[in-house]
């Protein structure tokens, strides 16, 4: 038996073996092609989702993936055929009867003579983490009143889209934009702690509906809120803030309440591999210029 003989039928046994494994194991593995066809999908997968081997031969790997999700997951998709692996991400799949699926995971490629020939994911549905670890990690990065990321889950969350952002910087550019609730002593002073609370979660509302899923958003003081948002060259900085204002006229009017909610904004550009930290002071700072008369609480 020759050499190359002997090497062929050691990887057709590793090959055989692995399929077996990750058929064992309670984790959804798929393989795609580099184009996004679908390759392998573990029986992990098909029962959490849904499809069948018939419908599974006829899918790109954007197919499961949530229509909020794909723009961002393109991004994903060609970071990792360059060569860098995600050992950790959230997304939402959608199963065959259509209901959204909220998974985390991994995702890296397979190589044959270094050069990517497949895209290999495992996930595990993120909804069935416990209570637990649920509670711990709300209380370290969550903010309790919005459920926004707070200052810290911000800066763990945005490094890595800063990271996706900087593998694409010949299509997107990355800002950060800080928002300022500039009256909420005024609001709490004239009409108490619940419109406070109102104010602060009309904003977080009206974030939340403005921009998009995969931009990462944070209430990271008692009136701050911070965006790490990602931006096609073609779009103007000042078309992130005059969409929240527009958005904001809106809330306000919608509330019908005695008080609006008055906010100043900044904004920075993200330099390469420059700390989130630091974009966060700068936006900061250019908010306070157009709120003199308050002085901005610390971002620490």
């Amino acid at each position: 038996m020759s050499a190359a003989t002997t090497t062929h039928d050691a990887r057709e046994f590793i090959t055989h073996h692995a399929i077996e494994l990750a058929d064992t194991i309670p984790d959804a593995v798929q393989v795609v092609s580099t184009d996004g066809a679908f390759l392998y999908v573990n029986q992990a997968w098909t029962t959490q989702l849904g499809y069948n081997a018939e419908e599974v031969r006829g899918m790109t790997f954007l197919d499961v993936i949530h229509p909020d999700h794909q723009s961002a997951w393109k991004q994903v998709f060609k970071t990792v055929l360059g060569g860098k692996p995600l050992h950790h991400f959230e997304m939402v799949l959608v199963a065959q009867d259509g209901a959204a699926v909220p998974v985390e995971g991994s995702i890296w490629a397979l190589n044959s003579k270094g050069r990517p020939y497949a895209v290999c994911a495992a996930v595990r549905n993120s909804a069935d983490r416990t209570i637990g670890e649920q509670l711990v990690s709300r209380a370290m990065y969550r903010d309790e009143l919005t459920g926004m990321f707070n200052n810290k889950g911000f800066l763990v969350r945005a490094t890595r889209l800063l990271e996706v952002i900087e593998d694409n910087k010949d299509r997107v550019g990355g800002w950060l934009l800080y928002l300022d609730i500039d009256n909420l002593e005024q609001v709490q002073r004239r009409h108490g702690d619940e419109a406070m609370n109102e104010a602060v979660l009309r904003t977080a509302q009206m974030l939340h509906k403005t921009l998009r899923v995969h931009d990462v958003v944070a209430r990271v003081t008692r009136s701050g809120f911070a965006a790490m948002i990602s931006l096609p060259p073609r779009y103007p900085p000042n078309y992130i803030t005059a969409r929240i204002r527009g958005a904001l006229q809106l809330a306000n009017r919608h509330a019908a309440k005695q008080y609006n909610v008055e906010l100043a904004m900044g904004l920075a550009q993200m330099a390469a591999h420059a700390p989130v930290q630091d974009a966060l002071e700068r936006a900061a700072a250019e908010a306070a210029l157009t709120a003199p008369g308050r002085q901005r609480a610390p971002l620490a």
